[in-house]
This record gives C-alpha cells, sequence and structure tokens, in this order.
C-alpha cells in the first residue's frame, strides 16, 4: 500500500488488509488521502518488510480475533513445532528486522504472539515456558535478551486483596466471606496471596469478640513498622500488624482514629478521611514491605479510591512497587446507597483537598451524574484496568443501569459468588460446639409430655427423636436420618425462641445486614399474610450500619413484629451466627432489591435450606423454581419479580403449597437438589486466574 503523500510504502496481506485498521496522516488542507494499492509478484523478495509491518500491528491488535489473520504471527505459528525451527525462525528473521531503539516491540510482539498461540490451544503453555526458559539461556546474545524479556513479562507476582471486612476478623456481609474464601483457593492454586484490612478496636461486643479470638487464634502480632501518610498538612502513623492465616499472610492496619470501627463514621469528612487514610496506608503497606503485587483488588467503594490515590499520586504512580500491577475493582454491592458519595464543599472546606493530589484531579473522582459530588466507587472503576462483579448476569445488568455509574461499567467481567469445600464441615462443627441440642432438648420433653397431639405425632412419626437428643444421629437409612434430625432441630429452635412446637410448621430464616437492599420492607408489609394466613414461623435479624436512619426505621419495624408475634417470630438486631438457624429452618428468604452476587443463598442451599428470591442479579444464576416431575425434583427455590409485598407473598404462599403438598421423601429429595446446587470455590477461582492473567496476556 502506497501513499503519494509520504512517499512510503506498507505491506499487507490480503486476509491482514481486510482485517487491519489503517492510520495514516491527513494533511490539513487535503482532508482526504488516496492510497494505492500494488501487488507484489515476487513476495520472498520482500519477505522481511512483511514481516516487520505485521510485526508492528501485532503488538497493537485490539480484536483477537484477528491474530489469525495476522501474517507475523501465522508465521511464528507455523515454526512452533519444534525449539529449532522456532529459535532460527527469531534469529533469522526477527532480530534483524529490529535496531535497538525498537528491540522492546520485538518484546512486546512475541509476549502476545506467544500468549495467543497458547490461548487458541495452538501449543501448550508448558512447551511454551520452555521454549522461553531455552532462549534464556541461548548463547546468542539477542536472543538470551529476548528471552529474559519474555520470562520477565510472563513473570507471576503477589496478588493483593483490599478491604474494609475480612474473614476470620472482620464481618458485616457476604464481603468478608468472599474476602476469606477466594485468596484461600487461590493460594491451594498456587498462587501468592495476600490481604489488608484494618483491626478494628470497636464494635459492638459480637463483632469485638471475634477480632480478639482472631487475632489471639492466628497469632497477630505488630511487626514492629508504623507506616506514615500525610492528609492535608498533618501527618499520621499506623501500626501494621501481621499474622499467616490458611497460608496467606495478613497485613492488619491499626490506627484509634481511622480504624476505631467497621464503616464508622458521622460526618462526610470522617467518612473520607477513613478510607482516604486506609488507601493511602495500604500503599504504604506495599511499598514497604517491597509486595510488588501483580494484581491489587479492591473491593466495594471504601476501598475503590486505591486505585484513584495511587495512579493519582506521583510518588505511587512512578514507584518500581507498582511497575507490574494491574488494579482490579470488584463490586459486591452496588447502587447509589453504596456509592460512597459526599458533597464536595462542605462548611467553605473542599473535601478533595483531603487527597492532597492536584486539584485538576478533582473531576476524576466526581459523580458522572453530579460534578458537585465525590463518588468513592465511580473513582475505583475508573482508575481500575477491569471491573469485576460477583455474577454473570449482574454484570450485563450493570453495563446497561447502574444508577449513573454504566458509563464506567465497559466490558465488565462477571464469576459467581461460592463457598468453601469445608463450610458444612465448619458450620457443622459450629452448630455441635454450640450445645444447642443438649441445651434444648430438655424443654422439648417437657412441650411433648404437656401436649398430647404433639405426643401423638412424634411417637408416629419421629419415636426416635424421643429416645435421645442425638438418637436419630445414629439411624443408618440416609434419608430416615436427615428426616429425623431435621424435624428436631426444627423443634428445638421452636422451644428455644418460644414458637408453636410443631415439625409441620414452616420455618424460614432472614439473616442479613438490616438495609433497604434487602427486602426486609416486603416482609413486614406482608407480614399478616405470612404469619396468619399461611402459618409460617420465622428467625429475622441482622447487624444495622451505624448512624443509618431508614435502617434503624427497618430494625425498629421487625423489633415491633417480633413483640407483637411473640409465639412464631424472632429478631434479633446485631451480629448473628447463621450455623443454628440454617441447619434448622426450611426455607431462606432473600426478597432483594437487587443482589449482585449473594453468598447467603449458597450457604443457605449448602445447609438443606430452599430458598424464596426475588429474581435479581446473582439471584437468578443460583436459584432455579421448584418443579414436580413424577417422583422427581427439579429445581431450589421460589422465585418472584416484582419488588412488591404482593408479588412476594405469592412466592411465600408457592412455597407454603409444595411443604404442604410434599411428603417427607418429597422433601429430602427437594434438600439434596439444593445442596447440588452449591458452587464452590474451585470453579470461581479458576476463572479468576484465567480471566487476571488474560487482561496481561501472561501464560498460566
Amino acid at each position: 500500500m502506497y501513499s503519494p503523500v509520504t512517499g512510503h510504502y506498507n505491506y499487507y496481506t490480503g486476509r491482514e488488509l481486510r482485517a487491519s485498521k489503517l492510520q495514516t496522516v491527513v494533511t490539513y488542507t487535503d482532508r482526504i488521502k488516496l492510497l494505492k494499492l500494488e501487488t507484489v509478484d515476487n513476495p520472498a523478495e520482500y519477505l522481511h518488510e512483511f514481516l516487520r509491518d505485521s510485526f508492528f500491528r501485532l503488538y497493537k491488535i485490539s480484536n483477537t480475533g484477528d491474530f489469525k489473520h495476522n501474517f507475523a504471527f501465522q508465521k511464528i505459528v507455523s515454526h512452533s513445532s519444534s525449539f529449532d525451527r522456532f529459535s532460527s525462525f527469531i534469529l533469522d528473521h526477527l532480530i534483524p528486522l529490529f535496531n535497538d531503539r525498537d528491540i522492546r516491540f520485538l518484546g512486546l510482539g512475541m509476549k502476545r504472539a506467544l500468549f495467543h498461540i497458547y490461548k487458541t490451544g495452538i501449543c501448550p503453555g508448558d512447551v511454551l515456558k520452555r521454549y522461553i526458559d531455552l532462549m534464556s539461556h541461548h548463547e546468542n546474545p539477542g536472543l538470551k535478551k529476548l528471552g529474559r524479556s519474555l520470562k520477565e513479562h510472563n513473570r507471576k507476582g503477589p496478588l493483593v486483596f483490599i478491604s474494609a471486612e475480612a474473614e476470620p476478623f472482620s464481618k458485616i456481609g457476604g464481603l468478608a466471606n468472599v474476602v476469606y474464601e477466594l485468596p484461600r483457593k487461590l493460594a491451594e492454586l498456587g498462587e501468592e496471596v495476600c490481604v489488608i484490612t484494618p483491626l478494628y478496636k470497636n464494635g459492638d461486643e459480637e463483632s469485638c469478640e471475634k477480632m480478639k479470638k482472631a487475632v489471639k487464634k492466628y497469632g497477630i502480632r505488630y511487626t514492629g513498622t508504623n507506616v506514615k501518610f500525610k492528609i492535608l498538612d498533618r501527618e499520621y502513623e499506623v501500626g501494621l500488624h501481621q499474622g499467616v492465616v490458611n497460608g496467606i499472610n495478613y497485613y492488619l492496619l491499626d490506627h484509634d482514629e481511622f480504624f476505631d470501627g467497621l464503616y464508622w463514621g458521622y460526618t462526610s469528612e470522617e467518612k473520607l478521611k477513613r478510607r482516604i487514610a486506609f488507601a493511602r496506608s495500604c500503599a504504604e503497606v506495599i511499598t514497604s514491605v517491597g509486595l510488588n503485587p501483580l494484581f491489587t483488588f479492591t473491593n466495594d467503594a471504601f476501598t475503590g479510591i486505591f486505585n484513584a490515590v495511587v495512579r493519582g499520586d506521583q510518588v505511587y504512580r512512578s514507584s518500581p512497587v507498582f511497575r507490574r500491577t494491574s488494579f482490579l475493582h470488584i463490586i459486591h454491592n452496588n447502587g447509589w446507597k453504596y456509592f460512597d458519595t459526599y458533597n464536595r464543599y462542605v462548611n467553605d472546606l473542599d473535601l478533595f483537598s483531603l487527597f492532597n493530589l492536584p486539584s485538576w484531579q478533582a473531576e476524576n473522582f466526581c459523580d458522572p451524574s453530579d460534578a458537585g459530588r465525590i463518588n468513592c466507587m465511580a473513582a475505583g472503576a475508573r482508575f481500575s484496568d477491569r471491573v469485576i462483579t460477583v455474577s454473570p448476569s449482574y454484570a450485563r445488568q450493570i453495563e446497561t443501569g447502574c444508577d449513573g455509574l454504566e458509563h464506567e461499567m465497559n466490558d465488565v467481567i462477571g464469576i459467581n459468588n461460592a463457598i468453601g469445600r469445608d463450610f458444612t464441615r465448619r458450620i457443622k462443627q459450629r452448630f455441635k460446639k454450640s450445645g444447642f441440642v443438649e441445651a434444648c432438648y430438655s424443654g422439648l420433653l417437657d412441650r411433648v409430655r404437656k401436649d398430647s397431639k404433639l405426643l401423638e405425632k412424634i411417637e408416629a412419626r419421629y419415636p426416635e427423636i424421643l429416645q435421645g437428643a442425638r438418637s436419630c444421629e445414629s439411624i443408618k437409612n440416609k434419608v430416615k436420618r436427615e428426616t429425623l434430625t431435621r424435624a428436631r432441630n426444627k423443634m428445638l429452635l421452636q422451644v428455644r425462641h418460644g414458637f408453636t412446637v410443631d415439625p409441620d410448621k414452616i420455618i424460614f430464616t432472614m439473616i442479613h445486614r438490616i438495609v433497604e437492599q434487602k427486602g426486609f420492607q416486603l416482609l413486614l408489609k406482608a407480614s399478616e399474610g405470612i404469619f396468619k394466613n399461611l402459618d409460617f414461623q420465622g428467625i429475622i435479624g441482622g447487624p444495622i450500619p451505624t448512624r443509618d436512619q431508614k435502617c434503624e426505621e427497618i430494625a425498629h419495624g421487625l423489633t415491633l413484629l417480633g413483640n407483637y408475634y411473640t409465639d412464631c417470630v424472632h429478631v434479633n438486631i446485631g451480629f448473628l451466627d447463621v450455623s443454628i438457624p440454617l441447619l434448622c429452618s426450611d426455607v431462606f428468604l432473600m426478597p432483594s432489591l437487587y443482589e449482585p452476587g449473594g453468598i447467603a443463598q449458597i450457604e443457605a442451599f449448602a445447609c438443606g435450606c430452599l430458598v424464596v428470591a426475588r429474581a435479581t442479579g446473582g439471584l437468578i444464576d443460583t436459584v432455579r423454581p421448584i418443579s414436580i416431575k413424577g417422583e422427581a425434583v427439579e429445581g431450589n427455590g421460589f422465585l418472584f419479580e416484582d419488588f412488591t409485598p404482593g408479588s412476594f407473598y405469592d412466592a411465600m404462599l408457592r412455597c407454603s403449597s409444595f411443604f404442604k403438598q410434599a411428603d417427607e421423601k418429597m422433601l429430602f429429595k427437594a434438600r439434596a437438589r439444593a445442596r447440588k446446587a452449591v458452587f464452590y470455590w474451585d470453579r470461581p477461582a479458576g476463572k479468576y486466574i484465567t480471566e487476571i492473567y488474560n487482561i496481561k496476556e501472561i501464560i498460566s
């Protein structure tokens, strides 16, 4: 292809020309440029010209499907069957094409070519890694240098998770589970992983006890190191504590003002300072410890500004510690309530000044719909290399509608949440350790002795339960053993909370953060029909976000509900262990306004609970409607679409009808289907590895 303006030729095969973007200079006065196509009668004489031009196009290909049309790529593929052919082709045809100034393009192009040879299955990754290793030790200096460059390009590095909450130290929602289970599984798959999270000193009694126990159990110790940073003109020091949890390095940050409690803070200035302090503390920890992360994973709005601070601050941006880092932002909770947005100007203070960044950068921190507000979630997405969310359905959803952030959500990766394979074992251990069975069994016997109809029902269907607290657990028949154990657990739960004791009553559990998103308001509005007409019993509760009036109003309504229906509703506001409710209940409720992924429904499935859920986000990917076909049961729950009390009540009615019509054998099959629907972290963790190394085009 000849340009009469520049007098320069570019060389294409016909196949490559059809798939290539043409980039050329057009004079301002002419506005157009005519390019002349000329055929080459003797292409062998121009092999180097074709190779060189094609190779420069190779490292710029954006549509991966175009690699198969690229001439240089095809020539490399045709010489990849053995190392001798591969190395000879590079020495004879590629290295001579590049002078010292352009030699880096050879490394970049070869990195891309080898990755896509591996990705398309042309040659196994192990074989290509062996080629690279042999090149790095070759006697030819040029080939050796290229081999070492490719080795560096494909070198793995630490994966650093940054989170406001993380099991086993702190928790208010499912995020804490993910930041425990996912790194653990990634480490098992051979990745180097660490987690950075605050060391909270205050909170409700259960939260404080949780932190103290975990710190003691895992030997978390002060390292003797303090990291320093500035907010405005004041310098702060944060203590660095460290320990190992299941083979993963945990770094806990200690500061009495900034990390006094999980999601604490009253004013906009206080809240934003806490987030900035955490972001800068994490950057300083990564720098001072020398973690050299290959990937960082920020989680939700609280940590999102880490990406913005590191990429906005020249000190971090130019640091060799972050030279190879790709910044990934995971959205677990979305919607405007979770964006962490603050009015930029408060009482004559520009809150952006707290970042200690140039004022011209402020627009990158602002809400896309309101330039007068700082939006932490938007900053996290804008400054990330890629956004990940916790289900494929939600990934598609937020690309088209995300309360104003949809323009920041391009090519979002959706990977389902999951639970650890040892979840069921651990929850059963907690259940047993609680002493729940022994504590409530005598109370059950008292209730049975005082109720002749109940005694008659148990003697007819579950006589083994009356023979001892754990007698049903030794029954050999699996169906009978599980049926009796479930009935026993349910009646013990009824005794514990003063409910009417009846194994045929349907008990649901609804334990979440008490926020509008989780749909507690639907339960309140439909409560008369659910408890009077359908005769459900319910275990309800969860923690409330600090100083959130709307959430406190919902919690107050739930408390009044418990006071009104004393014989069928128990409400507990605060952190709750779900082991007893999940192993005793029939159903778990998730009538969410939206649910990016959800872990609670998967935990419920693992414990044999069916799920009533709204068809949104990750719930669509995991909850399947129950149906009976002959003697077979399909599905694991009951879905509804409209976020209205009537639609929710209809789902509860369908749930009630199923339990009342199904016999014990059918219920056993339904619970078995629920357990089979469980997602374990093996598959999602493998997907994370595939996706993140695809981003950097590293042969994994």
